[in-house]
């Protein structure tokens, strides 16, 4: 991870300030499994540079291991910011039960989204629904 960029984890509903907190069950049926917070850099290098900034709204499963599968886009912020949120989604971790599989937990469709955003340019906006919600901030560095 680069000192321009860092990735935080806001799960709706909570407090963005504080610290991420992880409930006693990692799963509800409508916004399916919390994910992992991450410290990789996942803001593309082309996007910070032009100063783009946007959300991607993902569809995905989670297979038995807690990990994404089955990627797909369902609301694009460009090929820049498309391509980031998928690399993103498919190396998170997931929270799963112990009984994902008997559940039928592999076999649903959830959505999750990812926000880019440059300090110092305007807020992107979150997503009207309840989904879970990565935020990758970026200061601008370049041309």
């Amino acid at each position: 991870m680069t000192k321009y960029a860092w990735v935080l984890l806001l799960l709706l509903g909570g407090c963005a300030s504080a610290p991420p907190s992880f409930p006693a069950k990692p799963f509800d049926t409508t916004n399916g499994p919390f994910f992992m917070p991450t410290s990789r850099d996942y803001y593309p290098l082309a996007a910070r540079r032009q100063g783009i900034t946007g959300r991607v709204g993902l569809e995905c499963s989670v297979d038995e291991r807690g990990h994404a599968q089955n990627i797909i886009v369902v609301e694009s912020g460009g090929s820049l910011l498309d391509d980031a949120a998928k690399r993103l989604f498919s190396d998170m971790d997931f929270m799963i039960p112990s009984d994902w599989s008997t559940t039928g937990g592999p076999s649903k469709q959830f959505r999750y989204g990812a926000i880019f955003r440059i300090t110092g340019k305007a807020d992107v906006p979150l997503f009207d629904d309840k989904r879970r919600v990565v935020i990758i901030t970026s200061t601008r560095y370049g041309p």
